[in-house]
């Protein structure tokens, strides 16, 4: 293990000098076996509720949001980003009870999450300044990683400088690489930048900034399992000779969600997440991060809750209610239920930049009657949704 690449939860200073040096940490030693248990359960109890439906995200997940309010990873979240810290929407769960879809089936794509810039929302995120993304994914895997596959697997150094030169047309270098693996000579292109797979076990917390590329799924060689080489050469291994590589431990059990500071690159990151996609928008109307106690939660912690991706699904299911192709069915009751949930969701939205707006505020307000006010701003919002790029 690189000893470089960790530090102890105890240590928060110490998680934010490995993560600004390097993108990412494994912090050790950040849960208990107790957490550990009840975190399970929990999850366990949520996958069966949805039975086989898109869990909403963790805040309004109640047998699991509680982690989100650890007082170690509060404490490390804020040494990471500052005091003032907002929930961007972005935290999920993967949970099995056998090895199935989520522990064979890895987005095993070396990329990065961190999107949005003020001309064009779809473009990964840079700065002139090479400052530093001021958002993190804290993941919480079930399982020992040290000597089996299923880790993760990042780009060291990734989440700074030009976004470009981590991308697999410059990141893959023309010099080969020589190896004997399992007594077979093993030809293979080196990365211009090094990979590391995150050796992590339970209890520990694995760390990193949303401009850090990264793949999930790592395959570990059974010879040399601290080896990291690029998700392709592992995808060739697996094809030709499956044997020299660690099977996973176990089924891929894991929690996933963000801390971020207020601030623009994060505004653009929410709204970008915020839009249609292949999915399909109606399952973020089963979202419940807006429910009473998950907010009062928040709100006793400091923590700020943006309900974008909601917004745009309640906007787009009123917009369409009437079509022939609505994005959910609602009934009377369901329709007025809808409304008034989006108009108190409107209230109190607050965006970090004035970039791609998704409804005009000052309208809004100044407008006293409840159904204009609400159809004008749901106007906005089907409008903002297929902008690209930012109007002149």
């Amino acid at each position: 293990m690189s000893d470089q690449y960790q530090a102890s939860a105890s240590d928060p200073a110490a998680v934010r000098e490995v993560c600004e040096t390097y993108g990412f940490c494994l912090i050790k030693g950040a849960l208990s076996q107790s957490d550990l248990d009840t975190l399970l359960a929990g999850m366990r109890a949520a996958a069966h509720a949805a039975s086989g439906w898109v869990m909403p995200d963790i805040l309004g997940l109640p047998e699991v949001r509680q982690i989100y309010f650890h007082p170690s990873l509060l404490a490390i979240a804020r040494a990471l980003l500052g005091s003032a810290l907002v929930y961007d929407g972005e935290g999920s769960i993967n949970f099995e009870e056998t090895i199935g879809t989520h522990t064979l089936n890895p987005y095993a794509e070396l990329h990065c999450d961190a999107k949005g810039m003020p001309g064009n929302i779809t473009e990964t995120w840079h700065s002139p300044t090479d400052a530093i993304y001021r958002a993190y994914r804290f993941g919480i895997y079930f399982q020992d990683y040290r000597h089996a596959s299923g880790a993760l697997k990042v780009v060291v150094g990734s989440h700074r400088g030009d976004p470009a030169a981590f991308q697999d047309s410059q990141l893959l270098s023309a010099v080969t690489g020589n190896r004997v693996v399992g007594g077979t000579a093993m030809a293979y292109p080196q990365t211009t930048h090094p990979l590391y797979n995150l050796p992590s076990q339970p209890g520990d917390v694995v760390v990193w900034n949303l401009r850090t590329f990264h793949s999930a799924g790592a395959k570990l060689l059974t010879d040399d399992p601290g080896f990291a080489v690029h998700p392709a050469v592992e995808a060739a291994i697996a094809a030709q000779a499956p044997h020299l590589l660690a099977p996973p431990p176990g089924p891929r059990n894991a929690m996933f969600f963000d801390y971020a500071a207020p601030c623009e690159e994060i505004d653009l990151y929410i709204k970008l997440r915020a839009r249609p996609t292949a999915s399909g928008v109606a399952h973020r109307l089963d979202r419940r991060n807006d429910d009473p106690a998950g907010m009062a939660l928040a709100a006793t912690h400091g923590v700020s809750v943006r309900h974008d991706g909601l917004i745009t699904a309640l906007a787009l299911t009123l917009a369409t209610k009437d079509t022939a192709s609505p994005v959910r069915k609602l009934n009377s009751d369901e329709v007025r239920a809808a409304a008034a949930r989006l108009y108190a969701l409107l209230q109190g939205h607050v965006e970090y930049s004035p970039y791609f707006t998704l409804f005009d505020r000052a309208r809004f307000e100044q407008t006293p009657k409840f159904n204009t006010a609400l159809n004008g701003a749901i106007s906005d919002i089907v409008d903002s949704l297929f902008i690209k790029k930012a109007r002149a």
